[in-house]
């Protein structure tokens, strides 16, 4: 998606990474980014706690001098939960700072999609939906009106 490209772009030049740095991207996924930012001369490791995450990593970017490792701590787990809570975006920077993070800035970026099933694959609309429906239980009755309407703007409930 162009948006997500643009996006990505936009946060890697915002870390202001300069040659000889080190970066650590968490929840690294593939691996891409992290190859991005070694493009930029940095040392730059990617953690996730995915077992086939690091291993797609690994072989996609054999080569590049990047560094994939698996991190499966309590700590990773704690800070990925957050994302079931829907003011993560108000309450981000404080948890980073509180994890001894510093010079730390927030953009937000719209990020467009084209129906449910696109939305679902970046954001797991359903299955948080579903998770979220055991203290909203009209989050159902929005994610079915959001497959209904296909690519049509929702408002959130």
């Amino acid at each position: 998606m162009a948006a997500g490209r643009a996006s990505k772009a936009r946060a890697l030049d915002l870390l202001g990474l300069e040659p000889g740095a080190s970066a650590l991207e968490v929840a690294s996924g593939l691996g891409d980014d992290v190859v991005r930012m070694k493009a930029r001369g940095v040392r730059a490791v990617g953690v996730d706690r995915s077992r086939t995450l690091i291993a797609e990593a690994q072989s996609r970017h054999t080569g590049s001098g990047c560094e994939f490792n698996l991190i499966d701590t309590g700590h990773q787990h704690d800070w990925l939960r957050t994302f079931q809570n829907p003011w993560i975006g108000l309450e981000l920077s404080g948890l980073l700072a509180d994890a001894g993070l510093v010079d730390i800035r927030q953009d937000a970026v719209w990020l467009p999609t084209h129906g449910f099933a696109e939305s679902d694959l970046l954001f797991e609309i359903d299955a948080n939906s579903r998770h979220l429906s055991a203290e909203l239980p009209q989050a159902l009755s929005w994610l079915e009106a959001y497959r209904r309407a296909g690519a049509r703007p929702m408002r959130a409930f």
